[in-house]
């Protein structure tokens, strides 16, 4: 299993490519929108990575997701490095960071 975490300002769609490949050599992926982008609610406030990283617990948990490989682009790779110190990588077997905005966003 391969959830996908997007960069800022995409969406999920941003690998629909590589969901295709990836299937294609019998892996199933997850994409996951982040708040505020793509088909996620987009609230009025709480958009910390804190917050971010509780979302992708709320993903992990709801689908049951064991020893998962979390993949995390850009600002998705800032949460979900947040994601493994806050929730110390439950449901996470590897962790892939690419171009990750990491560890200070403005570098």
């Amino acid at each position: 299993m391969r959830l996908i975490v997007h960069g800022w300002p995409a969406n999920h769609l941003m690998f629909e490519y590589q969901y295709t490949l990836l299937a294609s050599h019998g892996y199933c992926c997850i994409g996951m929108d982040i708040r505020g982008f793509g088909k996620s609610d987009a609230p009025w406030e709480s958009y910390s990575y804190d917050r971010m990283a509780d979302d992708l617990r709320a993903v992990i948990d709801e689908l049951q997701l064991e020893n998962a490989a979390l993949v995390g682009f850009s600002m998705g790779g800032a949460i979900a490095s947040r994601y493994m110190s806050r929730h110390n990588g439950h449901g996470i077997k590897r962790l892939l960071l690419a171009g990750a905005a990491t560890p200070v966003f403005t570098r």
